[in-house]
């Protein structure tokens, strides 16, 4: 199938990418903007560093204070600046995910996997057929194998056993073949090579599907679950039992703590 690259932009035009700035391009430009704001927290960190470990006294409570009010500030503008800052370029990726997933990837993707199950359905039944003959014949080729070998063993004379003796080991030779006939892969049963390209054949993989979460045994999933994932997991416990509740490992209540306005 022949495709069609669109033309490349010419530079100037949307869509060249001479008119997207590098990263190296938006840190240099924005180390120049925002260097009174880096200045600014330099500033507030050496303070930071000069107070003292313990505070031991109204005058050094007011003076952390104040120093926690200023970083908090700072911090949100920074935040605030960030987000202005990078909405072009997330709206402008936005863009570019919508058109090349919602206009090409998925539609194709669905299309595919829809095509996808059409084909393992046909598989899967060519499959099953085809181990039901093969089975069928392992069945016959092993009763004419032990029809042949019985006659051999009937045959009096020295000519006519010789050659029941071979009727015998050939009848004996196409069991054998036929049983491994019916032991082969499924990709050795249904392959379908197409003269224009196209292989179709079966592998078998691996795979895994919960059928009842709640019999999911937890205890059997904790060495593979994240402790982030669990700490949200406590957390949400936590609010819907009012932090209240008893959890073996947790400790949830009220307690007191420092707020600085």
């Amino acid at each position: 199938m022949n495709m069609k690259s669109a033309a490349t932009p010419a530079p100037g035009e949307i869509g060249h990418n001479s008119l997207i700035p590098t990263p190296e391009q938006i840190t240099f430009e924005m180390e120049g903007r925002f260097a009174d704001m880096k200045a600014s927290k330099a500033d507030l960190l050496a303070s930071a560093r000069a107070l003292p470990e313990k505070i031991t006294s109204k005058d050094e409570l007011g003076n952390a204070s104040r120093v926690i009010i200023s970083m908090r500030e700072l911090a949100k503008t920074a935040e605030g600046t960030r987000e202005a800052e990078k909405s072009p370029y997330w709206r402008g990726g936005l863009a570019v995910d919508a058109f090349f997933k919602a206009e090409l990837i998925d539609p194709l993707n669905k299309a595919g996997l829809i095509l996808g199950r059409r084909v393992n359905d046909y598989q899967q039944a060519q499959l099953a057929a085809e181990r039901e003959a093969r089975r069928k014949a392992e069945i016959e080729t092993a009763r004419i194998a032990e029809e042949a070998r019985l006659k051999a063993e009937r045959a009096r004379k020295e000519e006519t056993k010789a050659a029941a003796e071979v009727q015998a080991a050939v009848a004996e030779r196409r069991a054998d073949e036929a049983a491994e006939a019916a032991q082969a892969t499924p990709a050795g049963m249904v392959r379908e090579r197409f003269a224009d390209g196209p292989l179709v054949t079966m592998k078998t993989i691996k795979y895994v599907e919960i059928v009842d979460i709640k019999a999911i045994p937890l205890d059997e999933l904790r060495p593979y679950l994240k402790p982030a994932d669990i700490e949200a997991a406590v957390k949400r416990w936590a609010v819907v039992n009012d932090y209240a509740g008893t959890l073996p490992g947790v400790k949830c209540g009220e307690r007191e703590e420092s707020v600085v306005r």
